[in-house]
């Protein structure tokens, strides 16, 4: 096979594709149901039986993240709180299922700078090193007797820190949305101080990126321009993953466009048949 031949036939397997599709499909075949998982039970399992099975060996057929649809029959039934509810479980999902791990992470932080400084200032002894570090160890001892960083448990290190796109044609309610995170942090850790859960709970809601679309012409531009605002390195949830795409009150938006596209009737060309 001549070098020509080879370099056409090497040439005709590369497979050309975006960033965000390479990202997908190894989120896909590391992790397959991560895209699945809203944390609450029935969901999970309607999830899991409507999913289609990602195929790694069929890189051009990535299964469409499924759609959930929450209805009622009249208003002020709950949904607009499990909407809540679930976004405060999925963006909480990625560290706060043990709210201390912000908290010992600054403590890990304190320790490793007090190391580097103690390094730095010994001797090039060994044996006055091994005295020095035994100090050291014994001073942070006596001042901190009580601290304890526990290795971060197998479900924490695992889950994928998560951002939410929250779409809605009324204004959401932060304090509400506030108080279930809030109800979430406290449940997994009952004697977290109140200031640092308030620290938490603003550093998640950094993560939850609330857009007001008028009408169905924006709302589906919105939701097309997505990938594009995720993956911006100066949006603040760049090194995120998407747990999560909610319009609320999607109705509005069907009914304006219903409205805006009927023809007027003869009432709108005769106003006196109207009364």
């Amino acid at each position: 096979m001549s070098a020509e031949d080879l370099g056409t036939r090497e040439l005709g397997q590369v497979r050309s594709q975006r960033l965000d599709e390479l990202l997908t499909t190894l989120r896909l075949l590391h992790n397959p149901s991560s895209n699945s998982k809203v944390g609450v039970p029935a969901l999970d399992r309607l999830l899991a039986n409507h999913t289609t099975r990602f195929d790694p060996t069929n890189l051009s057929a990535i299964p469409a993240p499924p759609i959930i649809e929450i209805t009622s029959p009249g208003s002020k039934s709950g949904k607009t709180e499990f909407l809540y509810w679930i976004i405060a479980n999925l963006v909480l999902e990625s560290g706060a299922q043990d709210p201390l791990n912000q908290a010992t992470e600054s403590a890990k932080d304190d320790s490793n700078e007090q190391q580097d400084h103690a390094k730095d200032t010994t001797t090039t002894d060994p044996e006055a090193s091994r005295e020095d570090d035994t100090d050291l160890q014994t001073t942070q001892q006596a001042q901190h007797p009580n601290t304890h960083i526990p290795a971060p448990s197998k479900e924490t290190s695992h889950s994928a820190p998560t951002a939410i796109a929250l779409l809605s044609s009324t204004p959401i309610s932060l304090p509400r949305l506030s108080q279930t995170l809030l109800h979430h942090i406290l449940s997994e850790s009952p004697n977290l101080p109140l200031s640092t859960a308030q620290q938490i709970i603003h550093a998640h809601l950094q993560h939850i990126h609330i857009f007001y679309p008028s009408t169905i012409s924006s709302l589906i531009a919105t939701v097309s321009s997505l990938p594009t605002y995720f993956l911006s390195p100066s949006n603040p949830s760049f090194c995120k993953r998407v747990g999560g795409i909610f319009i609320s009150t999607p109705s509005t938006y069907f009914w304006d466009d219903k409205a805006a596209s009927t023809p007027p009737t003869s009432a709108s060309k005769f106003p006196a048949l109207a009364s």
